[in-house]
């Protein structure tokens, strides 16, 4: 028992768990670190039989008296080379985790870019290129490339996470986080397709004569814009989706955009998880900052171009009705003095 104690098994790591969340804590196993398994022992052999047990053994014995030992060495032999292998493809590998727009309006809320569901999932090189993942992702929606827009996950200098335009030309290990992070190991990018395409189905719409944009041709006079909307009457906040726009256009551009907004607007309606807009509704529009501050939130004038209001592709922008003020009581309500009439000239 005392050999076994200390020569066999396993032993728990020490590990700093605080920077984990609790759902990963939970599922995940504790880290461990396996016992060495060799002994060394002092023994004493009788003289006259030093050279028959100390001579070396015949592993290709017949009779096969080491076996057990032959067969332990070499599942350790292999086990360590199986551990090895597995360390330099986990160094050499990716995971790319491609969210699509339908997968953001499942989301309500102030929810946060580190637990975004995802559509699919890739083991990728970390030497492929952003080219790469737009083929992949090609044949994954079966939709044109042109037709795609990619946006990587990453930390801005302001310590905020957002989404912004994966380029084609550089290698998808130039945008993994420092090592040591949780995320050191996997991307989060969101596939945007063109208008024109259903977001849900991944089809083009009936009815509509404009040609798909080649958004694969990205430049940064374009903006994306993460779109949600909050019902005051509901009390409840929805993603109505990704919306693309020039940076010199107007915020409000969306609301006349083909009735884009109310159209994104309409299936919560529906399902009643958000109340109908008034008619002839006036809007408001907030810029969302972080979700653990939803109270950080900044009006922003809607006639203004996006540029102007400091927009950057992967903001966060909310909508929501005006309150009307409450009409005057009628007794607040008073004839106009006679003083206060404009003065009549004499003749």
């Amino acid at each position: 028992a005392a050999v076994e104690d200390n020569y066999g098994g396993e032993d728990l790591l020490i590990e700093n768990y605080f920077h984990m969340p609790p759902h990963q804590l939970h599922n995940r196993e504790p880290p461990t670190s396996p016992r060495i398994h060799n002994a060394y022992m002092l023994s004493y052999v009788r003289a006259d039989l030093f050279e028959e047990i100390l001579a070396a053994p015949l592993l290709d014995n017949v009779e096969q008296k080491y076996q057990r030992m032959v067969a332990r060495c070499v599942r350790e032999a292999r086990l360590a080379e199986e551990r090895k292998r597995a360390r330099l493809e986990q160094y050499m590998r990716v995971e790319v985790r491609l969210l699509l727009e339908r997968d953001l309006v499942k989301l309500d809320g102030f929810w946060s870019h580190h637990e975004l569901p995802c559509s699919f999932r890739l083991r990728m090189s970390r030497d492929h290129t952003g080219e790469d993942l737009w083929y992949e992702a090609q044949d994954l929606l079966d939709v044109p490339r042109q037709h795609l827009a990619l946006f990587v996950l990453h930390q801005r200098k302001t310590r905020q996470t957002r989404f912004k335009f994966l380029p084609q030309q550089y290698a998808l290990r130039q945008h993994l986080p420092p090592p040591g992070t949780l995320a050191d190991s996997h991307l989060v990018v969101l596939c945007v397709v063109s208008r024109g395409y259903c977001p849900q189905t991944l089809r083009l719409e009936a009815g509509i004569d404009d040609e798909p944009h080649d958004i694969k041709q990205w430049t940064d006079e374009l903006c994306l814009l993460i779109v949600k909307y909050f019902c005051p009457t509901m009390q409840k906040l929805v993603t109505l989706g990704c919306y693309y726009v020039h940076s010199q256009e107007s915020i409000d551009v969306m609301l006349a955009d083909g009735n884009w907004f109310y159209t994104k607007l309409k299936p919560f309606i529906s399902r009643k998880e958000v109340a109908p807009l008034p008619a002839n509704a006036s809007l408001m529009c907030w810029e969302e900052f972080s979700h653990l501050k939803p109270k950080e939130v900044l009006e922003r004038v809607v006639t203004n171009s996006i540029d102007k209001e400091g927009l950057y592709s992967g903001d966060i922008i909310i909508w929501q009705p005006k309150p009307r003020l409450p009409p005057l009581p009628a007794s607040s309500i008073t004839a106009p003095s006679p003083k206060a009439t404009a003065p009549v000239a004499e003749a």
